[in-house]
């Protein structure tokens, strides 16, 4: 096949910027990088505030949008990957902040740098909502270890949907027992393991899903012996790159054509 001239320019590089980002604002930002790589035009948009002002808004809310507009990318980047891994510093835990019960300790062997140690506590609730997933399937994995546990045969690990409609209750997707989860390991000093939990799906159309995930028992045993270090959405689908059959376009084709495009230009440099 003959070499394109270098003068010659696709049809979406001759697009006003303005256009282009009303397009690109409904690809994902690991798409988004990739289309920056393919034309100077591209490389332009693709770095636009405005742009990543909507991608911030679509993905993760309002509430995510910081007042420097100039760390508009920086904070979609950060948000992006605290989506899929949850240090132990970033969850909800009851009496967290009390000593008696909770203890944050630097860990060499943790994957966050601290670990969270449970002294002793009878409600205990750990939990944390992830914002932000896209569509895909993934396990649900916590990294945990034990030592001489006690009072934990009652935990069980949850989680659940949460609807973009605050009128609609969450959908339940697990509750699974501790005693099931870590079956191989409680009741004795472990290394760090890690508990993989049944695997959801985030469905379409909808592209993002909020998600809240726990580990709880509220019961009047005392509880001790557990040290947490994260939790992790491990991808085991397509991730934010796949589609179902009916999901390949949207409602004019025109979007998910750039999708296409998109994707077809990442796999040909090699991303």
């Amino acid at each position: 096949m003959a070499p394109i001239p270098a003068t010659t320019k696709d049809a979406f590089s001759t697009l006003p910027i303005e256009l282009s980002i009303q397009i690109i604002k409904y690809l994902n930002g690991s798409d988004v990088a990739k289309l920056a790589t393919t034309s100077r035009h591209f490389s332009v948009v693709c770095k636009d505030k405005y742009l990543w002002l909507m991608l911030l808004e679509r993905r993760f809310g309002k509430e995510s949008i910081p007042e420097d507009e100039n760390a508009y990318m920086e904070t979609y980047k950060k948000f992006d990957h605290d989506c899929s891994f949850i240090p132990c510093s970033n969850m909800n835990i009851v009496w967290k902040e009390d000593q008696r019960y909770w203890s944050e300790e630097v860990d060499e062997s943790s994957r966050s740098g601290t670990i969270m140690k449970l002294k002793n506590v009878c409600w205990f609730d750990v939990r944390t909502i992830v914002k932000g997933l896209p569509k895909g399937r993934y396990v649900p994995t916590w990294r945990l270890r034990f030592g001489s546990p006690s009072g934990l045969g009652g935990v069980e690990f949850g989680a659940r949907l949460l609807s973009i409609d605050p009128d609609l209750p969450p959908t339940p997707l697990f509750t699974v027992p501790l005693t099931v989860a870590c079956r191989d390991t409680l009741g004795r000093n472990t290394p760090w393991i890690t508990a993989r939990l049944p695997a959801i799906t985030l469905p379409g159309p909808q592209d993002f899903h909020s998600v809240e995930v726990w580990m709880s028992n509220h019961d009047s045993q005392w509880k001790s012996g557990l040290f947490v270090d994260c939790l992790e959405f491990v991808d085991v689908g397509e991730g934010d790159r796949g589609v179902t059959d009916e999901e390949e376009e949207d409602e004019d084709g025109f979007v998910g054509a750039v999708a296409t495009f998109v994707r077809g230009v990442g796999a040909a440099l090699g991303f």
